[in-house]
């Protein structure tokens, strides 16, 4: 998540559209933690090779690869020419 802001911080572009891309992309991100961590426990329950790998290997690929996609996403968005 910290990587998403900063990513979206450090852009050259208005604050106002920065504004709107962290708050959607930070939520975004919680949702996704809050769905990791609920799959870790349930994980945990049945299999403890299971959590490992979830957790060690799979939940952080993903948070990658969503974050990354986010922060593109918002970029095209954010970098789009408005028609007046």
């Amino acid at each position: 998540m910290a990587l998403f802001a900063a990513g979206i911080l450090s852009f050259p572009i208005a604050f106002r559209k920065k504004i709107s891309g962290l708050l959607t992309g930070l939520a975004a991100l919680f949702i996704l933690n809050l769905v990791r961590i609920c799959s870790l426990f349930i994980a945990d329950v049945h299999s403890a090779s299971l959590f490992e790998t979830l957790h060690m290997v799979v939940w952080q690929i993903v948070f990658i690869l969503v974050a990354g996609g986010l922060w593109l996403a918002w970029l095209q968005r954010a970098t789009k020419p408005r028609l007046s």
